[in-house]
């Protein structure tokens, strides 16, 4: 087991240091010292020891910068400023390498173009979410959702390492999981950090009792004999719908906004495993 993944792990048993962490990781953009302090109400000194316990275990990335848009003569030095960190840390008694027979699974289903049967598994998976807390749901599968306007936008990928080699295969598996958890809500809306995912903050919930209900309304419906004939049909049904998921999500990580550089670094990255998707 790394040491390093062992450090920045044990930076967080201080539960104050804890608290700083989460306060830059929700953030979503660079915090200073002095920020962090006035927002946990703790002096500055101690704020930045913290913050530069996190950023020697690789939990925060630094940078310096003139704050208020000050330049040249007289302008003072440069602040430090911190932001979380993109790098991964976790440790696992005994070791585990699901991230590689994640890709592995990302990889054989990009070569085979069955990416309508992940993307059909994905949305059940979801389904099996429905009518719980659409916010809840999101912060408990990790997307980390805060308000903007009438949508929740997700600071999180949860999928991000498997995400940058194989983007059309996890952002339309992504995309389907919450479609399948929220309703019509979830699409995809790239951005230069957090999930490629946006979900509509009342839609969402809406959608996903009106799913929920229908799904009630008709499981009572089937008997023996025609249950052949509906798993067929389902399957049409799959194979139409993962087609849908696969070009909007296609679409979306080549038609990035200005500076999404996120979105195409996963997209190099992962062009040679996405040609099937073209």
């Amino acid at each position: 087991m790394p040491d390093e993944e062992i450090d920045a792990l044990a930076a967080l048993a201080d539960p104050r240091r804890r608290a700083v962490y989460e306060h830059v990781a929700a953030a979503g953009d660079t915090v200073s010292r002095d920020q962090v302090a006035e927002a946990l109400g703790i002096g500055r000194t101690l704020a930045a020891h913290h913050l530069d316990k996190l950023a020697e275990a690789g939990l925060l990335d630094v940078a310096f910068a003139r704050l208020g848009g000050r330049s040249g003569p007289g302008a003072g030095r440069p602040s430090k400023l911190y932001r979380r960190s993109a790098a991964e840390h976790s440790v696992s008694l005994p070791p585990r390498g699901y991230r590689v027979l994640a890709e592995v699974f990302a990889e054989a289903v990009s070569e085979a173009g069955v990416e309508p049967a992940l993307y059909a598994a994905a949305e059940r998976t979801g389904a099996r979410l429905k009518g719980q807390d659409p916010e809840a749901t999101l912060r408990g599968l990790g997307y980390e959702p805060y308000a903007e306007g009438d949508v929740w936008r997700l600071r999180n990928c949860p999928f991000d390492a498997v995400a940058r080699t194989h983007p059309g295969v996890v952002c339309g598996a992504n995309l389907a999981l919450l479609r399948g958890a929220l309703g019509s809500g979830a699409r995809i809306d790239p951005r230069p950090d957090g999930c490629c995912v946006v979900v509509d903050r009342f839609v969402a919930g809406a959608g996903a009792r009106d799913d929920a209900q229908g799904d009630q309304d008709s499981a009572g419906a089937l008997n023996a004999p025609q249950a052949q004939g509906d798993q067929l049909g389902a399957g049409a049904r799959d194979d139409a719908q993962g087609d849908r998921l696969r070009a909007e999500a296609q679409d979306g990580v080549q038609n990035e906004p200005s500076g999404a550089g996120w979105v195409h670094d996963r997209h190099a990255a992962g062009t040679k495993n996405n040609e099937s998707l073209s």
